[in-house]
C-alpha cells in the first residue's frame, strides 16, 4: 500500500511538471512589430500565455511565423474562460464565443478572414435569446431581430450594406 501512494506521488510530481503553462512564453516577453509577434528579434512560433499583474493567466493561444493561429482562450481573474476565438494568418477566423462568469453563452458568432459573417447570437444571462443578427463582409446585413427576455419580439430591423434600412 505504501509502496503504490509513493509510485502515485511521483506520477503526480511528473505530471505536474509537464503542464503546457510552462513550454509556453509570457506575452509580455514578445514584442509586436508591423502587425507581427516578435521574440528575441525572431518571428515567434509557439504557445504564448498572457498573465496579469498578480501572475494569473488571463489568456492563452499559440502563434505560427509571428501571428495568431487557432484557437485563443481568454481567462477573467478567477480563471473562469470569458472569451474563445479563432484566428488563420493572425486574423479572425472561425467562431467567437463570448461567456457570462457563470459559464453560459453571451454571444456567439462568426468570423471569416477578419470579417464577421453569418449568424450572430447575443443572449441574455438567463440563456434566453436576446437578438438574432446577420453580418457579411463585417457589416450588418439582412434581418435583427430583439427579443424580451420571455422570448416575444420586442424589435426588428432590416439592414442592407451596412446601412438601417428599416
Amino acid at each position: 500500500m505504501c509502496r503504490a501512494i509513493s509510485v502515485l506521488a511521483v506520477l503526480i510530481t511528473l505530471l505536474s511538471g509537464c503542464s503546457s503553462t510552462e513550454q509556453g512564453v509570457i506575452f509580455d516577453e514578445l514584442e509586436q512589430r508591423a502587425g507581427v509577434i516578435y521574440y528575441q528579434d525572431a518571428l515567434y512560433t509557439g504557445i504564448f500565455i498572457h498573465k496579469d499583474k498578480l501572475q494569473r493567466v488571463r489568456a492563452k493561444g499559440y502563434l505560427i511565423d509571428g501571428q495568431l493561429q487557432g484557437e485563443v482562450v481568454s481567462y477573467d481573474g478567477y480563471a473562469r474562460v470569458t472569451r474563445t476565438e479563432h484566428f488563420k494568418d493572425g486574423k479572425p477566423h472561425g467562431i467567437l464565443t463570448k461567456f457570462y462568469e457563470d459559464g453560459t453563452v453571451e454571444e456567439q458568432g462568426q468570423f471569416e478572414a477578419g470579417e464577421a459573417v453569418g449568424k450572430w447570437l447575443l443572449y441574455y444571462e438567463s440563456g434566453a435569446l436576446a437578438r438574432e443578427s446577420f453580418h457579411k463582409n463585417d457589416r450588418p446585413e439582412g434581418q435583427w431581430t430583439y427579443f424580451n427576455e420571455d422570448g416575444t419580439i420586442k424589435e426588428t430591423r432590416v439592414y442592407k450594406n451596412g446601412q438601417w434600412i428599416e
